[in-house]
């Protein structure tokens, strides 16, 4: 618990800074680190990829892609050779993955390959919503929300699961959730969203959607869960414990932020389809 609590208090403010103080570029930079080590954990930690040719290659396309996302947005939206930039990048990065499989087949096989496109492509762009998010309108404002949904949930679920857990939600995946759990982390997600909303509205005049409030904490409240459960599930198939150690008591980038991983996109769809916020 005394590790959990010191990177809190380190994290948080780190973070907060990160979002609200420096230019956007930090953001996509920072997303682009998390991500290049979220793909050597995925890769190197499991086993997914024995080469290490074919995990530098995933780590630095996770690298570029936030780099990649965040110049198509925002401000530079105007960037109109991204979709192709993008694709020829996907392109290249396949190729260099299928010659370093063949090279040491069969002990890279198709799955190596897979798990590589993986690690290098979907999860960084999935982070990468934040940074989009950021770049957006009204960004600043909206930015903590894909945070809010996955850490306050995947909280609210712990506290709840410890308390009141008496019927496990996926015994063989992860045996200490509950749905005990996951519905008091529902309700703490609700709360949550709920306060910020008050916060945006009565901090900054902002005029806010708490019926479509009430749908970002229980949507997201759920993705988060299977997002933990799908990273959870990678886990007891290789055989692990945690994806790393960077963040001490709270184990590698994966373990920090498989929730967020599928709860950012999510949010930035959602902000696009019912947006939370209007100026007043």
């Amino acid at each position: 618990m005394k590790g959990r609590l010191l990177v809190a208090a380190v994290g948080l403010p780190l973070l907060m800074i990160i979002l609200f103080l420096c230019p956007p570029v930090v953001t996509a930079v920072a997303i682009a680190l998390l991500s290049a080590i979220g793909a050597r954990e995925l890769l190197q930690t499991t086993g997914v990829a024995s080469h290490k040719g074919m995990i530098y290659v995933s780590m630095v396309m996770a690298f570029l892609v936030p780099i990649w996302s965040y110049l198509g947005s925002g401000y530079f939206r105007y960037l109109e050779p991204q979709i192709l930039t993008g694709a020829i990048g996907a392109f290249v990065f396949a190729v260099i993955l299928f010659s370093f499989a063949l090279s040491d087949y069969p002990n890279s096989k198709f799955s190596s390959v897979t798990g590589c496109l993986f690690a290098g492509i979907v999860i960084p762009l999935c982070l990468s919503s934040i940074s989009r998010i950021l770049c957006g309108n009204m960004g600043r404002y909206y930015v903590l929300v894909p945070i809010l949904v996955a850490f306050v949930a995947d909280a609210g679920a712990y506290f709840a699961g410890r308390f009141f857990g008496k019927h496990k939600m996926a015994p063989v995946l992860s045996p200490k959730k509950t749905w005990e759990g996951a519905v008091g982390g529902l309700v703490t997600n609700v709360i949550a969203i709920v306060i910020y909303g008050l916060v945006m509205q009565f901090a900054f005049g902002l005029t806010y959607r708490y019926g479509f409030a009430v749908i970002y904490g229980l949507v997201g409240g759920v993705i988060s869960i299977i997002g933990d459960l799908s990273f959870s599930m990678v886990k007891r198939e290789t055989g692990i414990k945690d994806y790393g150690t960077i963040f001490r008591a709270h184990g590698g980038v994966l373990d920090r932020f498989d929730s967020v991983i599928f709860a950012a996109p999510l949010t930035e769809l959602m902000i696009l389809l019912m947006p939370l916020l209007v100026q007043s």
